[in-house]
């Protein structure tokens, strides 16, 4: 199988919007692979299919898929190798965005074991892992040490020109672990780095659900300035890019109940009221 030329294929179903059509692509390209006994190609495709699920909230399926890729690594006696650290990383993601978090760290932590020894101190993909474990930090409550991971991913990510879009996510998720720790002034510096590295320049015009992100975290920091109308309109614009995205998932439905809180501040009932009815509506 010729994976770069699927992966091209992929990137345009993806680029036109077509989820489902994305989904079929990658199945099909999995039956060819193993057909073919391309167990490389097998890997690849594993790893995009749970990467998509877990986009999706397909959980279940994600996470088979990422177990899946890690047998066929050992089948072929990758064990220790930057595949088998970068599988068990998107493993990881998979439990972090089904909410077992423990069983998310345990995985960031043995991909972290590997990559650290595998790649150059200073390889954007550590960037990426310490990113994610940092997420689980903060859904843990461990806040400082989400900031010191992130703060280590992004000196890496200094270090890699033209990663305008991985550094923006980072400084996002940054201005929410100094806004959990009382640092409020700081982590809307951070937010607002974000936001001009993910403006549709730099951030090739799609959508992201990082940059709504960091839309959503501006958003708080209005209404904790008691500018509700600020804060309708970032969430507005988080809506867009989230859904945009990824369709109306479960992230989509609490921007929606943030969103009419800020509406209700706004003294905007029925608005609010909308938005929690399309809240309820999400799956």
């Amino acid at each position: 199988m010729d994976i770069t030329a699927f992966l091209d294929n992929l990137t345009g179903f993806f680029r036109a919007g077509d989820r489902e059509g994305a989904a079929a692509f990658m199945e099909k390209g999995l039956a060819q692979a193993e057909a073919e006994g391309d167990q490389n190609s097998c890997i690849t495709i594993l790893n995009e299919l749970a990467g998509f699920y877990r986009a999706t909230g397909r959980y279940e399926q994600g996470i088979e898929c990422a177990k899946r890729a890690i047998a066929t690594i050992r089948s072929i006696g990758g064990n220790g190798t930057a595949a088998h650290g970068t599988t068990l990383l998107n493993v990881a993601t998979v439990y972090r965005a089904a909410g077992d978090m423990p069983k998310a760290l345990e995985l960031f932590m043995a991909s972290f074991a590997i990559l650290s020894v595998c790649l150059p101190e200073n390889d954007s993909r550590i960037a990426g892992l310490l990113n994610n474990m940092s997420a689980v930090y903060e859904y843990s409550g461990r806040h400082a040490e989400a900031l010191e991971a992130l703060e280590k991913a992004a000196a890496i990510l200094a270090k890699n020109p033209g990663l305008e879009v991985d550094a923006a996510i980072v400084q996002a998720n940054m201005g929410q672990s100094l806004f959990r720790l009382g640092r409020y002034e700081e982590g809307e510096a951070a937010l607002e780095r974000a936001i001009a590295l993910f403006q549709p320049a730099g951030n090739n015009g799609k959508p992201s659900p990082y940059y709504a992100a960091a839309l959503a975290g501006l958003a708080e920091s209005c209404l904790r300035k008691g500018d509700p109308s600020g804060a309708v309109k970032h969430y507005e614009n988080a809506l867009a890019q989230m859904e945009a995205a990824f369709g109306r998932n479960r992230d989509y439905a609490v921007l929606c109940k943030n969103c009419a809180l800020a509406y209700d501040k706004a003294g905007n009932a029925h608005k609010a009221q909308e938005l929690r009815a399309r809240a309820e509506g999400v799956a």
